[in-house]
């Protein structure tokens, strides 16, 4: 029986109630069991580094408190089993390969860059730009000054270099956790912070990839307008430009800082050679991330800060409105293989913007 259950006084109802947590603990159990543990094939170090990783810890999930925690938590583990099971389908259909490759130049940032750590708590966080990575990184900053003294940048998985054994070790033995967003919507957002906000981040990346989209796409004659040192007219990269830029370089592109604001989220997490734990959804932040921190054993120390309200189908049917249907074609395919491995639908997606494309001119 579980104490965390709260159970009626009749021996009748005790023993229903009794039985249903039983029930949902052993999903729980089941799940967690499927989930935590590393397949054999997903890591092939050289022979050094093997011999020296421990094998994955199998975490415990936390005891529930009542029965409609149990619930809770048995559904949410069903729903990770599901997850899982979208990636290794979506990888093996794509014959992605399953081993992390440290050892080429470039690769460790690739690999394991975006991969926050917390050794107190043994945790590695993958953190994706424009998936709520500010607030995950200040959740792991507060733990970092929860057990440090200093208040000292916090580490990703590449700050060990070539120190191989260190990453593997932490790979195989930290719980991972990793949030991804509707892919299109997740571009979008890029887009409108980075290159129409008019402030100085805009002038960076209108320095960074603005000048080769105009060359591009408008012309050699137009750059020079835009190199007035006095007037520093700005670029104005529109959002099919955008796009377009995007899907002609392609993602197989060496990764950077600012590029992994747009690259496929397969391509900055590498789903299919690391096994994350628990695989979060941005739009259910409210409810994902609290559970998170309590599956982590650390909501007793921190707590998640408050959701506010996405207007991303608002910003979703204003921009894409004025693009063409190839454009959305194109950008749709590019990020095919995350609209597959991490169970989002574009279908779905285009449904809501046709349907709010249609009701705005309703209202004309």
């Amino acid at each position: 029986m579980l104490d965390g259950c709260k159970l009626p006084t009749s021996a009748g109802g005790t023993l229903i109630i009794a039985l249903l947590c039983a029930f949902c603990m052993a999903i729980i159990l089941t799940s967690q069991s499927t989930l935590n543990v590393l397949p054999g094939n997903v890591f092939k170090p050289s022979t050094e580094i093997r011999s020296s990783v421990k094998k994955n810890i199998v975490f415990n999930p936390p005891e529930p408190r009542s029965f409609e925690e149990a619930i809770d938590y048995a559904n949410m583990m069903v729903e990770q089993k599901r997850r899982r099971a979208l990636i290794e389908e979506a990888c093996t259909a794509a014959n992605m390969s399953r081993q992390i490759d440290l050892d080429h130049k470039g690769s460790v940032f690739k690999s394991v860059g975006h991969l926050l750590v917390d050794d107190k708590y043994k945790v590695l966080f993958g953190f994706i730009p424009k998936v709520g990575c500010t607030t995950w990184k200040g959740i792991i900053g507060k733990l970092h000054r929860k057990h440090k003294n200093d208040l000292a940048k916090i580490s990703t998985l590449r700050n060990f270099g070539d120190n191989h054994t260190e990453i593997y070790y932490r790979l195989q033995n930290y719980r991972k956790v990793l949030f991804v967003r509707e892919p299109i919507t997740r571009m979008l957002s890029g887009y409108l912070s980075k290159l129409r906000n008019l402030k100085n981040l805009q002038r960076t990346w209108e320095q960074f990839i603005g000048k080769s989209i105009v060359k591009r796409y408008r012309g050699y004659n137009h750059v020079e307008r835009y190199e007035d040192e006095i007037i520093k007219p700005w670029m104005n990269i529109t959002l099919s430009e955008y796009i377009q830029y995007i899907t002609d370089i392609g993602s197989n592109i060496h990764m950077g800082e600012l590029n992994d604001h747009w690259l496929p989220l397969h391509v900055v997490s590498n789903p299919c050679q690391i096994h994350y734990d628990f695989i979060g959804h941005y739009e259910n932040m409210a409810v994902e991330g609290p559970f998170v921190l309590r599956w982590l054993g650390v909501n007793n120390l921190i707590s998640f800060p408050p959701v506010h309200e996405s207007h991303a189908s608002n910003a979703l049917i204003r921009e894409y409105s004025e693009i063409s249907l190839s454009f959305l074609k194109r950008i749709s395919t590019y990020y095919s293989f995350d609209y597959k491995a991490f169970g989002y639908h574009i279908n779905e997606t285009l449904s809501i913007l046709m349907k709010g494309i249609f009701d705005e001119k309703e209202d004309d």
